[in-house]
C-alpha cells in the first residue's frame, strides 16, 4: 500500500489525495447533473457541502458507537483523554456518512424549497457512488479496509496492527471501488435517459445494499463492531434490503387495490 506521498519533502496521505479527487469530480458531476434539472450551480454546490458535511459528522459517530465498549472502558478506568480515545473516533464507518448525508440533505431541500427535493436527490443518488469509489482507492492505498488473508492478494507494511505486516490479502476495497464505480455508470444512464425519475435513491440503495453485505464476509478488520453475528454493516444492510422489500410490497399492494 502508499499510505503517503512525499510531495517536495511534504508528506501527504494518499486517502486525502483520492477524497480530493473524488470530491472534484464528483462537484463537477453534480453541478452538470444539477442543470439538467434547472438547478442552479451554487444550490448544487451548496448541497454537495452540506452533504459533505454530513458524511463526515455521521461516519465518525457511527464509527464512535461501534467503540462505544472501548470508550467506556476508559472512562471506567479514568484514563479517558483526547490522545487514547482518538483512535475510537477517528475512523469512518460508511453507512453512518450516508445517514449523515441523507438527514443533511433532506434539511437543506426544506431550507431550500425552490428545487424540488426529488431532484436534488436524483443527483444525490448519482454522486455518491462515485464519490465511495475514490473512497475505497484512498482505502485500500491507506491500508486500513483491508480483507482477509487470501492466496490472491496484495501484502503490505502499512495495516492498522503490526499483527498484519506482510501477510497477502484479498483487495476487498478495490473490489468495492470497481462496484461503485459500476453502480454510478448504471444511475448515471438511468438519469440521462430519465429513467426511473424520482426513484434513483432508492435504486441506489437496493444495488449497495447487496453489495455491501457480500462484500464483508471478505474484510478481516473487525474494529467496526458487530450486531447478532453479523458486521456493523452487514447489519445495516440487512435492514435497508428489508425495508426496501417491505416498501415495494406495500406499493405493489396499493396499486393492486387501485387498479380493481
Amino acid at each position: 500500500m502508499l499510505p503517503y506521498i512525499n510531495f517536495f519533502g511534504l508528506e501527504i496521505q494518499t486517502y486525502s489525495i483520492m477524497a480530493a479527487i473524488g470530491f472534484a469530480l464528483t462537484a463537477i458531476i453534480s453541478v452538470k447533473l444539477g442543470k439538467n434539472r434547472n438547478i442552479p450551480s451554487e444550490k448544487s454546490l451548496l448541497a454537495l457541502l452540506v452533504s459533505l458535511v454530513g458524511i463526515f459528522a455521521g461516519g465518525h459517530f457511527l464509527f464512535a458507537l461501534t467503540n462505544m465498549k472501548e470508550i467506556s472502558s476508559l472512562v471506567s478506568k479514568g484514563e479517558f483523554s483526547l490522545s487514547s480515545v482518538m483512535p475510537y473516533v477517528s475512523g469512518m464507518v460508511f453507512y453512518g456518512g450516508l445517514v449523515g448525508a441523507t438527514l443533511a440533505l433532506w434539511i437543506y431541500t426544506k431550507l431550500e424549497p425552490s428545487v424540488s427535493k426529488t431532484d436534488f436527490f436524483d443527483v444525490f443518488a448519482v454522486s455518491v457512488p462515485l464519490f465511495h469509489t475514490f473512497g475505497r482507492v484512498g482505502c485500500f492505498f491507506a491500508g486500513c479496509c483491508y480483507g482477509v488473508e487470501s492466496d490472491f492478494g496484495f501484502s503490505s507494511a502499512f495495516n492498522t496492527s503490526a499483527l498484519h505486516y506482510g501477510v497477502s490479502r484479498f483487495p476487498v476495497a478495490l473490489v468495492e471501488a470497481f462496484a461503485n464505480l459500476l453502480v454510478f455508470m448504471l444511475l448515471l444512464t438511468l438519469y440521462k435517459k430519465d429513467k426511473f425519475r424520482d426513484r434513483l435513491f432508492f435504486i441506489y440503495l437496493s444495488l449497495y445494499a447487496p453489495i455491501r453485505f457480500v462484500l464483508e464476509f471478505f474484510r478481516g478488520d473487525e474494529v467496526r463492531g458487530f450486531v447478532f453475528g453479523l458486521s456493523t454493516s452487514q447489519f445495516i444492510s440487512l435492514v435497508i434490503i428489508i425495508g426496501l422489500l417491505i416498501y415495494t410490497f406495500i406499493k405493489f399492494l396499493r396499486r393492486s387495490s387501485k387498479s380493481k
